[in-house]
């Protein structure tokens, strides 16, 4: 049996189709965080995302955190093992920053979660100005007369 052509042709077209389908996951995951931004309550509110990938599934998850009052105000989890998930509303997750780990239901979720949670910015420490820095600074001794 000669398979001549077939093959080549069949392993290039799966490479293309895999392609394509992951550039729709792709405008998937931009059209979520453009609604995020969207739908964001104040211009304080943070953007974050987060994701978790096997070889048994994976998890992406999109959140928009109210750092005021400390909690997530907008959640969406794309969570599945193909391109063909899609990203759903996560209602569950909805509430107190501090117990969003512990209200995701998988563990694939959990991971995502605990990743995108990571990216929350921390408030910036004041600069000090020179003269605190060279006071915090100890005194150099002269090795050179001992």
């Amino acid at each position: 049996m000669d398979i001549g052509w077939q093959f080549p042709a069949l392993l290039i077209g799966m490479m293309l189709l895999g392609a394509v389908l992951s550039t729709l996951q792709a405008r998937r995951y931009n059209a979520a965080l453009r609604t995020a931004i969207a739908e964001s309550r104040n211009a304080t509110d943070v953007l974050v995302s987060g994701k978790n990938r096997s070889f048994t599934g994976g998890a992406i998850v999109v959140l928009v955190i109210d750092p005021t009052a400390e909690e997530v105000v907008w959640a969406r989890a794309m969570t599945g093992r193909t391109v063909f998930s899609r990203f759903r509303r996560q209602p569950t997750l909805l509430g107190p920053v501090s117990t969003v780990v512990d209200r995701a239901r998988s563990r694939h979720l959990k991971a995502a979660v605990e990743h995108a949670l990571q990216q929350i910015p921390t408030p910036k420490q004041p600069s000090r100005s020179k003269r605190q820095r060279a006071a915090v600074r100890p005194q150099r001794r002269n090795l050179a007369n001992t």
